[in-house]
């Protein structure tokens, strides 16, 4: 039985290859020793990262992707937490 990919599916993807081409981005800046490379890694994890928030925020705003937002008081005790 085929299957078709609806929007959430097929945009669900992207947003996960975003996320793992900036963990990826990550491993290639702490690895590499020149700094031309580097300063491309940047420009690059900058770009992706801006693609990743704003297809993110798409998502959001039509219902694909619920977000609950977080206690108060956790966040408090979560900044508090990694301020020490």
């Amino acid at each position: 039985m085929v299957k078709q990919l609806n929007d959430k599916l097929m945009l669900t993807d992207v947003l996960t290859h975003l996320k793992d081409i900036m963990t990826l981005s990550g491993m290639a800046f702490k690895e590499s020793n020149c700094e031309k490379m580097r300063a491309m890694v940047t420009k690059t994890s900058e770009r992706v990262g801006e693609n990743q928030f704003a297809l993110f925020q798409y998502m959001n705003q039509n219902g694909m992707y619920p977000i609950q937002n977080a206690d108060p008081k956790l966040v408090k005790q979560s900044i508090k937490t990694f301020s020490e």
